[in-house]
C-alpha cells in the first residue's frame, strides 16, 4: 500500500497524487478536502508544496485527522524535479514530484504541526503588514515616478499607513497577551516588529539550543568547500525570511546602540566584514540573545 501522497495546491483547487490512487483533483475548500481526507487509510503521509499559504486549511484538517503533514519549500521542489528526466511544470507533474521528494527525504524532514490559535494570528498578522509595508514602497515608486509630490503621495497611502498602524496595535495587544513581549523588549532594538516575527516559533517550538533556533530561521552558515577549493561561508537562508527581514532591520538599529555599536564596531573595523555581513552576524547575535533571554526568562543586560 503507498502511503506517500504529494499534493500540488493552489487559491482555488488542488491535485492529490499516489501511486495506486494516481491522481485526484478536488477544489480547495473544507468539504472537498474532508471527502480527500476520509479516503486515506490510516497512516498515511501528505506532502504539500508551502504556497502563498493555499495548504493551510488542508494541513490543519489532515493533522487534526491524525496525518503526518509535511510543508515543502517550493524552491527545493523545484530543484528536485529540474534534477529528473521531466523537467516540464503541470499541476500533475508537481504533484508526483512532491510525493517523490517526501519519498525521498521524509527522514531529513520535520512533520508539520500547525500554529495554536494566538501564535497563528500574530504571524498572519505580523506578514500582512510585511506586504502592506512592501506594497506601500513599491507604490511611492512608481507614484514619484510619475512625477507626483511627496505630499501627494503621502495622502494617497494614507489609508495605508492607517491599516498599518492598526495592524501593529493588534499585534501589541495579542503579544502582551502573551506576557512575552516584555522579557523580549528589555534587548535594545528587539522591539514590536521583530517580536512578532520570532515569537510564534519560540512560544510553539522548544529550540535545543541557540545554534537550533538560528537553523530554523535560516542565519546559519554553510560552507562551500569542494577538494582544495574553500569558498565563502553563506547563509543557508532555508528559513522563515520574514523573520530573518525584521532581524536584519533590529541589527540595523542596534548598530547604533550603546549595548551593541562597539560589537559592530569591530565587526567593521577588525574582521573587516562589510555593512551586510556585519550586520548578519550581528542578528545572529540577537537571535542568540533572544534564546537566552526567553528560556532563562531574565532580562537582558547590557556587559559592563
Amino acid at each position: 500500500m503507498d502511503l506517500y501522497n504529494g499534493i500540488d495546491i493552489a487559491m482555488k483547487t488542488f491535485v492529490a497524487f499516489n501511486l495506486e490512487a494516481g491522481k485526484l483533483k478536488l477544489d480547495n475548500q473544507a468539504s472537498s478536502i474532508q471527502t480527500y481526507l476520509d479516503s486515506l487509510p490510516p497512516g498515511a503521509i501528505i506532502a504539500i508544496e508551502s504556497t502563498g499559504g493555499y495548504g493551510a486549511l488542508l494541513a490543519e484538517m489532515a493533522v487534526r485527522a491524525g496525518f503526518t503533514v509535511y510543508m515543502l519549500r517550493p524552491d527545493k521542489v523545484k530543484k528536485h524535479r529540474e534534477a529528473g528526466p521531466n523537467r516540464s511544470k503541470t499541476d500533475d507533474i508537481d504533484a508526483k514530484v512532491i510525493r517523490d521528494y517526501v519519498v525521498t527525504f521524509a527522514k531529513d524532514l520535520h512533520p508539520h504541526q500547525p500554529l495554536p490559535a494566538l501564535e497563528a494570528k500574530i504571524r498572519r498578522l505580523s506578514r500582512t503588514r510585511d506586504k502592506i509595508v512592501q506594497k506601500m514602497s513599491d507604490l511611492r515608486k512608481a507614484l514619484r515616478s510619475l512625477g507626483d509630490s511627496k505630499k501627494d503621495v503621502d495622502a494617497t497611502l494614507a489609508p495605508l499607513l492607517a491599516r498599518i498602524k492598526r495592524i501593529e496595535k493588534q499585534l501589541a495587544e495579542l503579544i502582551e497577551q502573551t506576557g512575552d513581549g516584555k522579557i523580549l523588549y528589555s534587548i535594545p532594538s528587539i522591539k514590536l516588529i521583530a517580536t512578532a516575527a520570532v515569537l510564534p516559533a519560540i512560544r510553539t517550538m522548544r529550540f535545543k539550543s541557540k545554534h537550533a533556533l538560528v537553523s530554523f530561521f535560516g542565519m546559519d552558515l554553510t560552507a562551500d568547500e569542494s577538494g582544495e577549493k574553500v569558498g565563502r561561508r553563506r547563509m543557508s537562508k532555508q528559513g522563515d525570511n520574514k523573520a530573518r527581514k525584521a532581524l536584519y532591520i533590529a541589527a540595523v538599529s542596534a548598530s547604533h546602540s550603546k549595548a551593541f555599536g562597539p560589537y559592530y564596531k569591530m565587526l567593521r573595523e577588525q574582521k573587516r566584514l562589510t555593512t551586510t555581513q556585519a550586520l548578519n552576524v550581528l542578528a545572529r547575535k540577537l537571535l542568540h540573545i533572544i534564546y537566552g533571554v526567553y528560556y532563562s526568562q531574565t532580562p537582558f543586560k547590557a556587559p559592563t
